[in-house]
């Protein structure tokens, strides 16, 4: 801004510049447009950014060129499935050239489980009952009123089958979210409850007695649930 220039002199003035250098940090969940907040700790700018699936990426400003950090602190309820650079970048180390524009893309994927839970009629009978499970150790044994949780699941296909003990019936076995309980369709961040009931068998018996014992003429019963039948001294329906 100021060149003192001599008779005789050459001057060479040299400008160097740096073309800008960005990170931008984008947050994706699983379910999309999920609303949670997710929190960054970051060695650049002010340390810290909170992100969700709909927010708008974050860019860092210029930065000088270097070795860089973005870090998540995952929420109770997600797992962390995916966390890559663009450039082939660690998160931990983001090698920042000049001119560059690095996007560092953190995935997680909400927890879901899957629900049995046991009802019998009569209510409250302590029978047990043993149920397959295509998911976690593969077996859950249950009387009424109990419930086992799978504990958190990735999306997928799974089934869960009841092993109907002697004496009862297996009065149905449906699933909240409409799903068969043979092929339950586990949604991210999805809680599937599905329930069993089940009838302890119930039966009339008809004991026929004369007097006197012993007497051999057959009596005819005329029963509201089966056809009709005979019985003599003695003898039980």
């Amino acid at each position: 801004g100021a060149i003192s220039l001599q008779a005789g002199e050459t001057v060479t003035c040299t400008f160097n510049d740096q073309k800008d250098a960005f990170i931008i940090v984008d947050k994706v969940t699983d379910p999309a447009g999920d609303l949670t907040i997710f929190d960054f700790d970051t060695d650049y700018d002010s340390g810290d950014i909170d992100l969700a699936d709909a927010t708008t990426p974050n860019n860092s400003g210029d930065l000088d060129p270097g070795l860089y950090s973005v870090a998540e602190n995952v929420p109770a309820g997600w797992d962390l499935t995916s966390a890559t650079c663009d450039d082939g970048s660690p998160v931990g180390a983001i090698s920042l050239q000049a001119g560059e524009t690095v996007t560092c893309t953190f995935t997680n994927q909400a927890d879901a489980f899957i629900i049995v839970e046991k009802q019998t009629d009569p209510d409250g009978d302590p029978t047990v009952f043993d149920f397959d499970l295509s998911y976690g150790s593969g077996d859950a044994d249950l009387s009424d009123g109990q419930t086992d949780n799978s504990g958190d699941l990735a999306p997928g296909l799974y089934s869960v089958a009841e092993n109907v003990p002697a004496g009862w019936d297996l009065t149905s076995a449906t699933c909240d979210d409409g799903s068969p309980v043979g092929a339950i369709s586990l949604q991210a961040g999805e809680t599937v409850t599905c329930t069993f009931s089940n009838q302890a068998d119930a039966n009339i018996v008809v004991v026929k007695q004369t007097d006197p014992d012993g007497d051999p003429t057959s009596f005819e019963f005329d029963p509201s649930y089966a056809s009709n039948f005979f019985l003599t001294d003695g003898n039980s329906n």
